[in-house]
């Protein structure tokens, strides 16, 4: 993350501290509640359940599900549409973008919080020259193998000195998005990683709209 970017987040941040709502692509974050809304599905904020196993974050959010790869890949089709995440052949929204551009990993990361955080400094010979944030939860794997859990990982660009084979070499990495493989395990706490719960918001039928219509035209006949 270069002094722009740094300049970028943390005014994103600092200015929205105080702030109930933040809005990116028709996503709202509610400060108060960590919750992030669109029109038809409620996204709870994936910093809120960092550490926990699968089975903990649902029983400290009853009414909650884990998100399926279907929802994952919307999602990312919302903020990170350079390119088309589907439930492809292999049975999962699965693939990695780098992206010079890194305005939308920052407002993805507003939103949905940062679940990993490595501050300027030396880290075992390498030496990051500016911060790095990262997002990562674990959602449901459906259609290759029932009860493995898959990754979604968003990163910002960094850049640094870092130690390859005995050679330091500098360079920078653009900012990511992946959708990963089956390969977690849900009960495992990882303490870099949130769970991606959500709730879908469940959409009048037709018929109900139009008797709580009726309803409110006799009701205000009676009151006439």
């Amino acid at each position: 993350m270069n002094v722009f970017t740094w300049l970028y987040l943390a005014a994103l941040f600092s200015f929205n501290s105080t702030a109930s709502l933040i809005t990116h692509y028709d996503y709202t974050l509610d400060t108060a509640t960590k919750i992030v809304s669109s029109k038809d599905i409620h996204w709870l904020r994936w910093d809120k359940t960092q550490g926990m196993s699968v089975n903990e974050a649902l029983d400290s959010n009853q009414g909650w599900a884990i998100a399926n790869e279907q929802q994952m890949a919307g999602l990312y089709n919302v903020f990170f549409d350079y390119k088309i995440w589907t439930i492809g052949d292999n049975g999962g929204a699965s693939g990695q973008d780098y992206t010079d551009s890194i305005t939308d990993q920052l407002r993805f990361i507003e939103l949905f919080g940062y679940t990993n955080y490595l501050p300027i400094g030396d880290y075992n010979g390498d030496i990051y020259t500016d911060a790095f944030y990262q997002t990562h939860a674990l959602y449901k794997s459906e259609t290759v193998e029932v009860g493995a859990y898959r990754e979604a990982i968003v990163n910002d660009a960094f850049y640094g000195t870092f130690n390859m084979g005995g050679q330091l070499e500098s360079y920078g990495v653009g900012a990511s998005s992946e959708l990963s493989l089956p390969q977690m395990d849900g009960d495992i706490n990882y303490p870099w990683t949130g769970i991606a719960l959500v709730k879908v918001i469940a959409v009048p039928e037709p018929e109900t709209v139009m008797l709580f219509v009726f309803s409110l035209m006799i009701l205000y006949r009676r009151v006439t």
